[in-house]
């Protein structure tokens, strides 16, 4: 079992991001400073690992990334950065990837000083991440964290609020706002769901489709022109959607060419479905099923390789990305055959899959 942990540490060098298989020890995942090792939540996205951090002064605050999902020391980069405002610096929590393009980050500094929900945005696959504004209509408080909540329109959440006070009764209890953003700040609005009782902290919250009714889609996911040497993985996302709502949303951890899964979805969900497998240098697919209320043997699914750059097209970019990075040994998304390394079984599988697009 492959996890990754989140933190802080006495001595520094014990926090930061640690990985951990099975028993109690761990291994620090980040390289030498200035990486911070105050650190908060941390995910899996697109084959990579990001995480938030605290306020420091030492280092810049957001939400960092660490390529590949990494097992032993590699280096972090802040790749999102949220702004001070005054002398108030900022404070990220909670992250939510809003799509494949956008990207949620939870500050808990006061509306006043900067706190609230900022949307970050990529126009090139998630090499660079631009901030795109603030959202903080008729929000308390600055906020711990957030989930996505499905939704055919404008993108929503459900927030819970920083707290007020040290002492019990609170003098202002956490509270769960459900906020949606309308593309402009100033649109963009929040809605009191619940507030917390006066003796309770809240602290985190996940939308799960569906609550305990589930069950399952299985099957086997084929990871086309691969051979998996002894450590690399894939990160393949999945998405499972009934018309423009999405019901379930994952990822599959892949260390072999052949890889069985299990999507958990509302088993008040029923009729047609579509499941759509993207990440890595893998084609995004689409899988048709019927869901009928009752676990659903989906069958193998079969993705096709190549598309190193992610545009969405096996094209000449992608094999000169292969050339590029030959000899790499790092796992990145050149090494399509996941062998362990960029060499010309790479570059070939490029070629024999020119011009596969996504679906």
């Amino acid at each position: 079992m492959n996890q990754w942990t989140a933190g802080t540490g006495s001595p520094a060098s014990t926090g930061g991001i640690r990985y951990f298989t099975t028993g109690p020890t761990s291994v620090a995942i980040q390289g030498a400073a200035p990486a911070p090792t105050n650190t908060r939540v941390v995910t899996g996205f697109n084959g990579d690992l990001y995480f938030s951090n605290s306020t420091a002064t030492t280092t810049a605050c957001g939400i960092w990334k660490i390529s590949g999902l990494a097992t032993e020391a590699s280096t972090s980069t802040l790749v999102m950065t949220l702004p001070h405002q005054g002398t108030s610096s900022a404070s990220a929590y909670d992250f939510v990837f809003g799509s494949a393009t956008t990207c949620y980050v939870a500050d808990d500094r006061s509306i006043a000083n900067g706190g609230g929900l900022y949307k970050f945005s990529t126009a090139d696959g998630g090499v660079t991440w631009t901030l795109v504004y603030r959202i903080s209509a008729t929000l308390p408080a600055g906020i711990r964290s957030v989930t996505q909540i499905p939704t055919d329109g404008a993108p929503k959440f459900a927030v819970v609020t920083n707290e007020s006070g040290s002492t019990f009764p609170l003098a202002t209890p956490n509270q769960v706002w459900e906020v949606a953003d309308a593309g402009t700040p100033e649109l963009s609005t929040s809605v009191l769901l619940f507030e917390g009782p006066s003796s309770s902290i809240l602290r985190g919250i996940r939308y799960i489709p569906g609550g305990s009714s589930n069950v399952n889609l299985t099957g086997t996911l084929n990871l086309n022109d691969t051979a998996f040497g002894s450590t690399p993985t894939r990160n393949i996302s999945y998405a499972v959607k009934q018309g423009t709502s999405t019901i379930a949303s994952g990822t599959v951890l892949a260390d072999a060419s052949n890889e069985s899964f299990s999507i958990s979805v509302p088993a008040s969900a029923t009729g047609a479905a579509t499941i759509e497998w993207d990440g890595s240098s893998f084609l995004l697919r689409k899988t048709s099923v019927t869901l009928t209320g009752s676990g659903v043997a989906v069958g193998s699914v079969a993705v096709q390789n190549g598309d190193v750059d992610n545009s969405g097209e096996v094209d000449a970019a992608d094999i000169d990305q292969v050339i590029a990075d030959f000899g790499d040994t790092s796992g990145n998304d050149s090494d399509v055959d996941v062998s362990g390394e960029v060499d010309a079984a790479d570059i070939d599988i490029v070629i024999a899959n020119f011009g596969g697009v996504n679906d």
